[in-house]
């Protein structure tokens, strides 16, 4: 019996120490530990944890997962979808957990309606470098502004991102821009966006004003109007075009009315590059598509086409235009059917590339002058000099062809024909 009674306590106590043992076992380097008994959490050895209670799991790259309490869920690569029942409830969680260097993700389920939003620390947690991405589920969403100001304004450090099926308009109490990037901020637009309907009764750029960086790679703006700009007006900050089209816009009637399509600001300057993608069908007084006022236009593709105005039915150039690509075709002015070029005014147009027709082209491509006299409206170009006439080009500039103007006169090539 007492042998009994001993081996039995001897099971026991070795049941015990094994128990014990699974409880922490230190690796090599006294790191990581593995789990208790109960499961009830597990560690990974990089020190990555999860809880059954729902918290979050992290892996050895740092990207966690859902937890049930309505966190946020992440791929390996840091980009978080909030969550939330609707946009409003998403920007909110963001103002309480936006984190720094961090991409966010925010899905669109319905068409809603929200009030405006600043994209800066105050209303993202006091984070910086915080990127946030739109992006429709299901079918095109609209975004509609309840109240008064710009939908989004993004300031220094920020980025906002229109992804596909999400379509951005106007509220019925805005009446300026919709979009205004600040100095230092980013937008973006993708394929399958769009921002349309917007009337600005106030200045800059009917749907966007840029003072930073916007960048078009697809998408579309359209049917805005505004009074610089009616699509997009560029102030004193960097617009690249590399798809997407931007059209059906107008500038309002009256003294302030340049740039259907793109105003580039005379005061404030700025950069417009087009490499691809369609300015097409916007109607102004001064520059149907493009209004060059300050600042550099660069065309190295891309189709300015269709566009209307009183002078410069494709582009009217204050200051710098150089073209190396792409095509101007299909545009109507009383002056300068597919370029227009104002005092001070200056272009280079390579033998690289680039188009411009004139009134030797089919009807579908020639650009149109219908002022002037003595055939000296310029089908394709014409300088205004301080005086009417100073240059002109009715026929087409051919890819291979160079020519150029210097201050809003005449410089090299074939002019007057």
């Amino acid at each position: 019996m007492k042998k009994i009674r001993f081996f039995s306590l001897a099971v026991a106590l070795a049941a015990l120490f094994t128990a014990n043992a699974s409880c922490s076992i230190d690796s090599d380097d006294g790191g990581g530990s593995s789990s208790s008994v109960d499961d009830e959490s597990s560690s990974s050895v990089d020190g990555g944890s999860s809880s059954s209670d729902g918290g979050s799991s992290s892996s050895s790259d740092g990207g966690s997962s859902s937890s049930s309490d309505g966190g946020s869920s992440s791929s390996s690569d840091g980009d978080f979808s909030v969550p939330g029942a609707n946009l409003e409830a998403k920007f909110l969680w963001l103002k309480e957990n936006a984190q720094h260097f961090t991409d966010y993700t925010l899905e669109v389920n319905a068409h809603e309606t929200i009030t405006a939003k600043t994209l800066n620390a105050e209303n993202l947690n006091g984070s910086g470098t915080v990127k946030i991405t739109l992006v429709g589920v299901g079918a095109k969403r609209m975004v509609q502004l309840s109240g008064g100001g710009p939908l989004f304004t993004i300031k220094t450090g920020y980025t906002l991102v229109l992804g596909n099926n999400i379509n951005l308009m106007q509220g019925g109490g805005n009446g300026g821009t919709l979009i205004d990037v600040d100095t230092g901020g980013k937008f973006f637009m993708e394929e399958g966006s769009s921002v349309t309907g917007v009337t600005n009764n106030g200045v800059w750029g009917g749907a966007v004003q840029v003072s930073g960086t916007f960048t078009m790679n697809g998408g579309t703006i359209s049917d805005n109007n505004g009074h610089y700009g009616g699509g997009v007006a560029v102030y004193g900050g960097t617009f690249t075009m590399n798809g997407g089209s931007i059209t059906g816009n107008t500038v309002s009637s009256g003294a302030i009315n340049n740039g259907g399509g793109v105003y580039v600001d005379g005061d404030k300057g700025g950069t417009f590059t087009m490499t691809g993608g369609t300015i097409s069908g916007n109607i102004g007084g001064s520059g149907g598509g493009v209004y060059v006022g300050g600042g550099t236009f660069t065309m190295s593709g891309g189709a300015i086409s269709g566009n209307q105005a009183d002078d410069g039915g494709g582009v009217l150039v204050a200051k710098t235009f150089n073209m190396s690509g792409g095509v101007i075709s299909g545009n109507t002015a009383s002056l300068g059917g597919g370029v227009f070029v104002h005092n001070y005014g200056n272009v280079t147009k390579t033998a690289a590339g680039g188009i411009i027709y004139g009134n030797d082209a089919d009807d579908a491509d020639k650009n149109t002058a219908t002022g002037g006299t003595a055939n000296k409206a310029g089908h394709a170009i014409y300088i205004y000099g301080g005086s009417y006439g100073t240059g002109w080009r009715n026929s087409t500039i051919t890819a291979n062809e160079a020519i150029t103007a210097v201050n809003g006169d005449v410089g090299t090539g074939t002019w007057g024909d």
